[in-house]
This record gives C-alpha cells, structure tokens and sequence, in this order.
C-alpha cells in the first residue's frame, strides 16, 4: 500500500458558475464568474462536407475525424463594488487572444478560445455573452 498522510476521504466538489483561466499560469488568472448559472449551452458539429453531383438533388456528405464543439455563454455582472473590475477580467480573457479554460457547474470542461464577446447594460448590472469554441491543446499526462 502507498504512503499517505490522511485517510483517503470522499466529497463532492460544488462548482457554482464559470470558471476561467489560463492553462500557463492557472495560480495567477483563475477567477469565478457565480451568476448566470442557467444561461448556457452547448452545441456540436460532426464537421462534414457536403459535395452535390449532376444528376442528383440531394448532396453526398463526407466525415472526416474533426469535430467542433462549442458553449454558448452568459455572465450576470450586478453592480457592486467590483463591479468595474469584473468586465475587465472578462474583456481580458477575451482580448488575450490566448487558449484559456473553461469549466462550468454543467460538467463542460474544454480548452479553448472566446470569441462574439458581448455587454448588454441592464438597471441592475451588465450582462456579458460570449462563444467559448474547443480548440486543440497538447496535454501531458504523467502516470506515476
């Protein structure tokens, strides 16, 4: 039997909204995003073509091994004292142009970017809306 320092306890991890960071430096940009629980969904995309033929109305469709899968987001930002430096968070994900992470109370886990970032103002705060895509990130897993 391995060594441990406790007892192996088991628990139930509560993720309350999104969360978001940046897979380089997760300590440093992790950040909680708690309202719009239940304003998200997903979409996915066998990723196909469609080729018509003379002599036929209806296309042939090929498959190859891509996918896409996206999630369709929204952030509630009520005013409060933070208020401010939540929407720059959020733009900042946004602009870094990077691959980020993002995980929600839904069980999507994926590495991707953000893209369609929008704010609509609302008499109790903003809401921000924005397209998380999948996208390709090399990840090492090491078995001890």
């Amino acid at each position: 039997m391995p060594f441990t320092d406790s007892d192996p306890t088991e628990a139930t991890l509560p993720i309350r909204g999104v969360w978001l960071h940046d897979p380089d430096d997760p300590e440093g940009t992790l950040r909680q995003f708690r309202y719009g629980a239940n304003q998200r969904g997903d979409s996915f995309d066998p990723m196909q073509s469609g080729t018509y033929y003379v002599g036929r109305e209806d296309p042939v469709f090929d498959f190859g091994e891509g996918s896409g899968f996206s999630v369709d987001v929204t952030i509630d930002v009520p005013h409060g004292p933070d208020y401010v430096e939540v929407l720059r968070e959020l733009r900042a994900y946004a602009a870094s142009k990077k691959n980020l992470f993002f995980r929600d109370n839904r069980a999507r886990a994926v590495y991707g970017t953000m893209s369609n970032f929008k704010t609509s103002d609302q008499s109790w705060g903003s809401t921000v809306s924005f397209t998380f895509t999948k996208a390709y990130r090399a990840v090492e897993t090491v078995v001890i």
